[in-house]
């Protein structure tokens, strides 16, 4: 490189830092809760992706009508001295974000990709490193740059690490707002950790708001909650997995019929469309009421389409009840696709994703290691405090 073009990055770099500490002056964000909508959408095409979190294999294959009713939450991003704008699925189920960069292989937008060779402000860090999703995967190095949120630029973090990506299977990047140790990597600040590290919110801690099943677009706020969007109060529950936004269950019901959940961590997770549960729990409702699988090789099972509602009980005098009719999708005759799927991990995990995440308004307290729960209110209404 030319010693004036050292020189020009160089001052560049250097007015950047200096504008990304004025930034991170908390007295600059007075309100402390940064607010968000994100894009709903259903995926439309390349590999059906869902599944467990164990050992990190967060999707699964399922069938191709099942894998059109998926749900990805997606919002965009600015990333680098550039503002390449790339979009992001947004996922509690993660810990690492990753973007894909210009020239990766993926079934992803060209225009929607990070340019680290063009942008000032980014620093390679290490690579090549693989991030392991199941039946797909993301290859690629880790990077610190600037990223802020499109929807609200002066929400503006600077060096932030997360992994340019060169190889997916996945149609989009991700923005995992898990624990810190809970990346496959080195443990590092993530996006949400950030946030409270340069002075935007007061606490790791964030509400989530998906909205009804027809609607465009659903919410998060970070260190704030909308106390207009659940029915009485939060109920508290200690986080009891090291490394996964996951609390105990106690049992899941279908009507009458109860099984015990043994205190199985049950992860919730916006990254996945559907309900997980281990064979302890699974088993014994797929015998109860006949759900049958017509391909040994495919997770899915078949059963009624009429059902009663689905209790799941995490104790604490708390108990999220779900429509039947959320937990089915047709298939032929009065048969349904049952959207409950039994764990093929070696992690005994269950995994609660949008089919029972539409259902609760849930605040993940990471500082706290407690989520919060209350049955979810579908309004345009909105009181927004802070948490």
């Amino acid at each position: 490189m030319p010693f004036q073009s050292m020189v020009f990055k160089a001052l560049v770099a250097a007015l950047s830092v200096s504008t990304a500490l004025a930034a991170a002056v908390p007295e600059k964000h007075s309100s402390k809760i940064v607010s968000l909508d994100f894009r709903r959408e259903k995926y439309t095409g390349g590999k059906s992706f869902n599944g467990t979190a164990a050992s990190g294999e967060k999707r699964d294959v399922i069938p191709v009508d099942l894998g059109r009713d998926q749900i990805m939450y997606l919002i965009q991003v600015n990333a680098g001295s550039e503002a390449d704008t790339i979009t992001v699925q947004l996922d509690t189920g993660s810990s690492n974000t990753w973007f894909p960069v210009v020239g990766a292989t993926c079934p992803c937008s060209e225009s929607a990709r990070y340019d680290p060779d063009n942008s000032y402000t980014s620093e390679y860090l290490y690579g090549p490193l693989t991030l392991y999703y199941g039946i797909g995967q993301a290859q690629g190095s880790f990077y610190k740059d600037t990223v802020a949120l499109t929807e609200q630029p002066q929400v503006s973090l600077s060096n932030l690490q997360f992994a340019g990506v060169t190889d997916t299977d996945l149609n989009y990047g991700i923005l995992g707002i898990g624990f810190d140790n809970g990346e496959f990597t080195t443990e590092y600040p993530n996006f949400a950790q950030t946030l409270k590290d340069q002075g935007y919110v007061s606490k790791n801690a964030y509400s989530l708001y998906l909205n009804s099943a027809d609607a465009t677009q659903g919410s998060i706020l970070f260190g704030g909650k909308d106390t207009a969007k659940y029915q009485g109060q939060l109920s508290t529950l200690p986080i009891t997995h090291p490394y996964r936004l996951a609390v105990a269950l106690n049992s899941f019901s279908i009507g009458s019929f109860s099984v015990n959940g043994n205190q199985t961590n049950s992860m919730f997770d916006s990254g996945t469309t559907y309900t997980w549960l281990v064979p302890g729990i699974f088993d014994p409702l797929a015998a109860h009421f006949g759900w049958t699988q017509p391909d040994p090789s495919n997770p899915s099972h078949i059963g009624p389409c009429q059902g009663d509602d689905v209790v799941f009980d995490f104790g604490y005098n708390t108990k999220i009840t779900i429509p039947y009719n959320l937990m089915v999708l047709p298939y032929q005759g009065n048969q349904c696709y049952i959207k409950i799927f039994r764990t093929r991990g070696t992690e005994v995990l269950n995994t609660l994703g949008d089919n029972f995440l539409r259902s609760v308004y849930t605040v993940f307290d990471l500082d706290n290691r407690q989520l919060q729960v209350a049955p979810v209110v579908y309004t345009t209404a909105s009181n927004i405090v802070p948490l």
